[in-house]
């Protein structure tokens, strides 16, 4: 039986791929179009392939958005790229590369917004996820206790 990909409800049949390609190229031809909405451009493909299932594209784009997240000091938009890309790499099986780019998702959050941050909460909890599917049940209770400590304060 084959089975049907996950997509993400924000991604509709109306708006397949294509629809978004289609967007980012635009965006790149654009030559009005600022380095934080190419960025963004880049990272809303990866999203989409990432939401596809299609990991092999998603790395490259938000590779693209980290390059001028950096160079433009989105210390905020980096940390959530870092966040998506850790994402991509765990739904792929890629759980080591996972943890990497969760904790420079981490470092990179709180050094823009402090420890007690929503996104941080977010972020020790995907890295549990990813512990505990390596087997590492003992570091994925350290991280979910960390995501619940970061939680109780955030969302106050």
């Amino acid at each position: 039986m084959e089975s049907k990909p996950r997509t993400n409800p924000f991604v509709k049949e109306t708006h397949p791929i294509e629809y978004f390609e289609t967007e980012l190229s635009l965006t790149l031809s654009n030559p009005e179009a600022t380095q934080e909405e190419i960025a963004k451009a880049y990272c809303t493909m990866g999203n989409v392939y990432r939401w596809k299932e299609i990991f092999e594209k998603a790395l490259p784009n938000y590779e693209q958005a980290l390059k001028i997240y950096k160079a433009i000091g989105n210390k905020v938009a980096e940390g959530d790229t870092y966040l998506f890309m850790g994402k991509a790499f765990a739904l792929a099986g890629k759980y080591e590369k996972a943890i990497e780019s969760f904790e420079k998702a981490f470092q990179t959050v709180k050094e823009a917004l402090g420890y007690y941050e929503k996104r941080n909460a977010e972020i020790r909890f995907n890295q549990g996820n990813a512990y505990q599917n390596l087997g590492d049940y003992p570091q994925a209770i350290s991280f979910y206790l960390e995501f619940l400590e970061i939680a109780s304060k955030a969302y106050e």
